[in-house]
């Protein structure tokens, strides 16, 4: 915040040289502030980007045996999986967790205009459950407690 133009000396005002002097601090110390906000920035970019995400451990089970994987891998194959599938996209992944067994999904969808949700449930919950199937094995939920919700309508693919 700079001021535009000085109060004129003409030694008339006696508090002119106080207001001349905050001019010129405040003059001075933009460029100081804009420099260490581009700082101050750059470092809070940085600090986020090595944030770790912790996700909650679930149960699968492989040929080998037991092993764990996170929710956040459980997410992300699931929102891959699903993008576009009938006419929808997914808005929300939830992923029910008791202790480390996962007991089901919540999904929440978004779908195109004049899509028929029944055939596109039936799609979504199908390729859900054989996502989770894949990852977690013998232990993923049942079909019945994958549980959709359509959320928003859009008019284009993009929105």
């Amino acid at each position: 915040m700079a001021l535009e133009t000085l109060p004129q000396e003409d030694g008339n005002d006696p508090g002119s040289d106080v207001v001349l002097r905050a001019a010129r601090e405040l003059r001075e110390s933009d460029a100081d502030v804009d420099s260490q906000w581009l700082e101050i920035t750059d470092r809070v970019i940085a600090r986020v980007r090595a944030t770790t995400r912790h996700g909650i451990p679930i149960r699968a089970e492989s040929m080998r045996g037991a092993l764990y994987v996170t929710d956040l891998v459980v997410r992300h194959k699931l929102r891959d999986a699903l993008e576009g599938l009938g006419g929808t996209a997914p808005l929300r992944i939830d992923v029910d967790v008791d202790e480390t067994r996962c007991t089901g999904l919540n999904i929440e969808l978004s779908a195109l205009y004049l899509t028929d949700l029944r055939r596109a449930a039936k799609e979504v919950r199908t390729a859900a459950h054989s996502v989770i199937s894949e990852i977690l094995g013998d232990l993923a939920p049942p079909r019945a407690t994958i549980t959709l919700h359509f959320g928003d309508v859009t008019l284009d693919a993009n929105d």
